[in-house]
């Protein structure tokens, strides 16, 4: 059967499907999706919704950036003072698309670097008052010791990433104040905090899933697919982190991430917003019944 018969065949399967004349503009859309020549499909990371995190020593260079995902500033090509430089411990930054979070950067956030892991991602209802990061959190612990959540966020997406090739997963806690989490390692990196949940929250069913993780994506990569300013051409490959905050209500928040050792604190502001269950359900429903009547006129 030639390309031209089958899609004659799935619009005649579709248009079939209809019950109501209002229903003709969607799943005309719907064809239209099948035509032309295949491509390769791009991931979009969203929008840049990195904030500064709070902590500079003034001047120029990895010390010293700050400002809003900014060309030749924000988190790219930074660290924080006092810190060990260089591409393996930049968290470059955060970045939002409806309900999927995205954390870009040369730390290794699967495997780690220099014995130093990945925290969790600590999240803020933004109601007005910011968490605790920067120098707010100064002074709030190191040593990775157990303290309790003084930092004001409202969940936590655990993340769980599989030794080698095993397989990772997250998931997501309410937590207040009685909550459990760890600190970084570091006496000066104390605004880094927190580093990861511990103990005392409540698990939500719905925000447990599989993460999206890529390595080694080069410069060229990484900003073809980013809404913003582009991260700098650093010759050295980027990571990258997704998961769904679906579980979340549609708001604005505040997010937080660092690793073990505190060297870098990453910090975002955006909109959440979720795609909603009746239009997933729509486009399940719409895929199954296709399927099933194109079974019924291959039996024919």
């Amino acid at each position: 059967m030639t390309g031209t018969k089958k899609l004659a065949t799935l619009r005649e399967i579709l248009m079939s499907l209809l019950p109501k004349p209002w229903l003709v503009l969607p799943v005309m859309l719907l064809v239209l999706g099948f035509q032309g020549t295949p491509v390769a499909q791009a991931t979009n990371y969203g929008t840049n919704i990195t904030i500064y995190d709070g902590m500079r020593s003034g001047g120029t260079g990895w010390h010293n950036r700050g400002g809003e995902g900014t060309a030749g500033g924000g988190e790219d090509q930074e660290v924080e003072p006092n810190c060990v430089t260089g591409q393996v411990w930049d968290l470059e930054g955060f970045y939002l698309q409806g309900a999927k979070l995205t954390m870009i950067g040369g730390f290794n956030f699967k495997a780690g670097y220099g014995g130093y892991e990945s925290g969790d991602i600590f999240i803020k209802t933004d109601n007005g008052v910011a968490p605790k990061y920067g120098t707010t959190a100064g002074g709030t612990g190191y040593n990775n010791t157990v303290v309790s959540n003084s930092f004001g966020y409202d969940y936590v997406v655990k993340l769980i990433f599989g030794a080698g090739s095993a397989a990772d997963a997250y998931e997501a806690y309410l937590i207040d104040a009685n909550a459990q989490v760890r600190t970084v390692t570091y006496q000066q990196n104390g605004g880094s905090n927190p580093w990861r949940y511990v103990s005392g929250g409540t698990q939500i069913p719905s925000g447990s899933g599989t993460p999206e993780v890529s390595g080694n994506l080069s410069n060229a990569i990484i900003n073809a697919n980013l809404n913003g300013p582009p991260l700098a051409d650093d010759g050295k490959g980027h990571y990258v982190v997704t998961v769904d905050l679906g579980f979340l209500p549609q708001g604005n928040y505040y997010f937080h991430f660092t690793q073990g050792c505190g060297n870098d604190d990453l910090m975002g502001r955006g909109a959440v917003v979720p795609v909603p269950a009746s239009v997933l359900l729509l486009g399940t429903g719409l895929v199954g019944l296709v399927g099933l009547k194109w079974r019924r006129r291959k039996a024919v």
